[in-house]
């Protein structure tokens, strides 16, 4: 599948590791909305740097292209190299196997300089990253503007990202084929377990959490912290619950984080 959709070299640098999902990261697979990826370009899409190559040498008056729909946003995940800062940006190549394309990241001179510099550190050759961010295109040369790179530290992450790639692939393409088959209702199967979230598969408290974070924080670049989110709630969430749902919500894409690990802001 990787070979055919992706290249023929999408799955050999992850080949081998054996990396099998660990219970948190099938939760956090099973927590995570059913979104519709045919929505407005400004989502963000789980993309190999091959299928953003081949949308970008092939994008025209309409935009940039992949599984015929308009992408600006992108989470890709890969190795780093080419590690270069400058005073103003932070510069690196992420390469997925399928291919390389260049990031960069400014830098912020806001105050928290220190924690931002500490940060970059871990951001080192031969890592693995997460990153998000928007395709910036410049006569012939194309890049993504990040306002997010994570290091990954489960490489289950891997897998799971590929495993995204692949379903919205399918979706789009495919439509209904493409997603997969729905559970029996509870009432029919017995062994099903009773549903907890809202339709589409997000859970109540991760609809309203984005929900304020698509409303409350337009108008910041700092974004938002758990505070802020338990007071926008009425203090109906404690600290711990809109800990976890946050940390969903980043691992889904709809959140990145911003000045630091507390500030967090709507990838909309």
């Amino acid at each position: 599948m990787l070979g055919e959709a992706f290249g023929a070299e999408g799955s050999q640098p992850f080949h081998g590791g054996g990396f099998m999902p660990s219970p948190g990261a099938q939760d956090g697979a099973n927590t995570g909305p059913k979104k519709s990826y045919d929505s407005q370009s400004q989502s963000v899409r789980r993309l190999t740097v091959k299928q953003l190559s081949d949308g970008i040498k092939s994008s025209g008056a309409e935009g940039i292209m992949v599984d015929g729909k308009e992408v600006s946003n992108v989470a890709l995940v890969g190795k780093v190299s080419n590690v270069k800062e400058d005073q103003v940006t932070f510069n690196m190549t992420l390469d997925d196997g399928t291919g390389c394309i260049a990031v960069k990241m400014f830098i912020n001179n806001d105050g928290n300089e220190d924690l931002e510099r500490q940060q970059r550190a871990e951001l080192v050759n031969g890592i693995y990253v997460r990153v998000f961010g928007h395709i910036h295109q410049y006569m012939n040369d194309s890049q993504i503007n990040a306002f997010s790179i994570r290091p990954i530290t489960d490489h289950n992450e891997v897998t799971y990202h590929l495993s995204q790639v692949i379903f919205q692939h399918l979706h789009l393409t495919k439509g209904s084929a493409g997603q997969p088959q729905q559970a029996m209702p509870a009432a029919a199967n017995p062994t099903a377990p009773a549903p907890t979230g809202m339709p589409g598969g997000m859970a109540p408290v991760d609809t309203e959490v984005l929900n304020i974070f698509n409303t409350a924080d337009t108008s910041s670049d700092t974004g938002l912290t758990v505070a802020d989110i338990i007071m926008h709630s009425n203090n109906r969430f404690d600290h711990g619950t809109v800990m976890a749902s946050i940390n969903r919500l980043v691992d889904e894409g709809h959140l990145y984080s911003t000045i630091d690990d507390a500030h967090w802001k709507s990838c909309l």
